[in-house]
């Protein structure tokens, strides 16, 4: 009985408040003891602290009056739909909060306004998913360059040089230049010197141009890298994709290998076991091999417990195979395929999948020539 007196109690509240208020005040102290008030309507701590922030960064002449002037408009139209203290107010103060703090220039705050002020402009009343979802993007990216930021895994952006735009009504973040990066407890992977767009409601990057470095599994930067062209980044997941690279790696290779490229993070990973494994599918044309066989080649770096690796398909292979140790420790495994006659000067480029199944965390580096 308590509780629903309670839960009676709050909604009165918010409905007195939102009774009395018809519209904030332009005039900066009018505005924070109207907002003051507001936000007291939720009586929390997330509430209180959110406002507390704001308005210390208002008096201390941090926040102009340029952008005073956008939040209140933001917030008469946000009050003139009933929304709540939170999760909204507190999302657009928690935003304007963090970008002044990072001293980022006044136009990006203003392409952003212009974004979320089109984006609630164009919300049905009462449903702001679209508009809840860009507000909790914001504040993460302003305040640690976070493209998304969740408690296992954070992906970012290193450089201010971007732009925040309208694709009809879809928000769009367009950087010309920047290295993006993932993390987790333990690993960091970069993509260093790409560009693209960022699509913060499909919280997917579409870039191209960069290089990727293993510096993380012990692999010289100026020896070991890939020249990506196009790349994907689903910042929901762990890992990235990227066609069209050109892999290098001047110890075994005279001139760069084409393939696609899959790099991940993992979490709680130590430098002597980083874990890193990069799958490559070469697409070679049969042609263009030296002789009629598959090469399959994993540096290993680090302790191995145990390696299971499948072919498919096996492309009409004989039972023997050669195993090798050489050193660095690695394996080197040689399977000989018949030869096969297509009767054609060229024949098209045919594939084949190499699964390895690792038994313990390792550094590895796996690379296989796709036949």
């Amino acid at each position: 009985m308590k509780k629903l007196f309670g839960i009676i109690l709050f909604l009165f509240g918010i409905s007195t408040a939102f009774g009395q208020l018809k519209q904030f005040s332009y005039e900066q102290d009018q505005f924070l003891k109207e907002l003051d008030d507001f936000m007291k309507t939720v009586n929390t701590e997330i509430t209180k602290d959110s406002y507390n922030r704001f308005a210390k960064e208002v008096e201390a002449g941090n926040i102009t009056s340029d952008q005073l002037r956008l939040v209140t408009e933001l917030c008469n139209k946000m009050l003139d739909r009933k929304m709540k203290p939170t999760p909204q107010f507190v999302a657009v103060l928690d935003a304007t909060v963090s970008f002044t703090k990072s001293n980022q220039i006044m136009d990006r705050y203003e392409e952003w306004m212009l974004i979320t002020n089109n984006i609630l402009d164009n919300s049905k009343k009462g449903s702001y998913v679209t508009f809840n979802r860009f507000l909790d993007f914001s504040a993460a990216f302003f305040e640690k360059n976070a493209l998304n930021d969740t408690p296992t895994r954070t992906w970012c952006y290193s450089s201010f040089e971007y732009q925040f735009k309208l694709n009809g009504e879809i928000p769009e973040v367009h950087f010309d230049g920047t290295d993006i990066y993932g993390y987790t407890k333990g690993d960091t992977m970069y993509i260093n010197g790409t560009k693209g767009v960022y699509y913060p409601l499909l919280k997917k990057f579409i870039g191209s141009g960069g290089k990727v470095y293993w510096s993380r599994a012990g692999l010289q930067e100026g020896q070991v890298y890939a020249e990506l062209r196009n790349t994907t980044i689903d910042v929901t997941g762990a890992d990235f994709q990227s066609d069209s690279v050109l892999f290098y790696h001047k110890q075994f290779f005279k001139s760069p290998l084409t393939g696609r490229l899959t790099d991940k993070i993992l979490a709680n990973v130590k430098p002597e076991t980083a874990a890193v494994i990069v799958k490559f599918v070469f697409e070679i044309s049969k042609k263009m091999l030296p002789t009629d066989s598959i090469f399959t080649l994993a540096v290993v770096f680090g302790a191995t417990l145990g390696m299971l690796t499948i072919s498919v398909p096996s492309f009409a292979v004989p039972a023997e195979s050669t195993n090798g140790n050489v050193c660095p420790p690695s394996i080197d495994i040689v399977i000989l395929t018949s030869a096969q006659l297509t009767g054609a000067p060229v024949v098209p480029a045919t594939f084949q999948v190499t699964v390895c199944a690792l038994a313990a965390c390792q550094e590895r580096l796996v690379l296989g020539c796709v036949t």
